[in-house]
């Protein structure tokens, strides 16, 4: 499991330029990091488990057996995993030459 580095001067811009409009779920997640909200408790080679901190609740967001998972209400894809996948990779998915680049994220 790798933890990646997230340069916080280009998602403060990112957020900065959807703040007239609705938030989308990538803007939303990178939100949440900027803000402290993603408490990542513990990375294994087989599971990563973290805390997405809400205004008036807190969920459980992770990767077990083989799947991403989030105790929230959201029906799909949500933000608090979108922004556990911004600063870790799926268990098991090796380290490309170079290191992590771009936006490469495993669902």
């Amino acid at each position: 499991m790798t933890v990646r580095g997230i340069d916080p001067l280009a998602i403060a811009t990112e957020v900065r330029l959807h703040n007239w409009a609705r938030e989308n779920l990538r803007t939303k997640a990178r939100r949440y990091l900027i803000e402290g909200r993603l408490t990542v408790r513990r990375v294994t080679d087989s599971e990563i488990d973290a805390f997405a901190h809400g205004t008036e609740t807190t969920h459980h967001v992770g990767y077990r057996r083989g799947g991403w998972f989030c105790t929230c209400e959201a029906r799909g894809r949500c933000s608090h995993v979108e922004a556990l996948q911004l600063v870790t990779e799926r268990p098991g998915d090796p380290i490309p030459p170079g290191g992590w680049t771009g936006d490469r994220r495993s669902t």
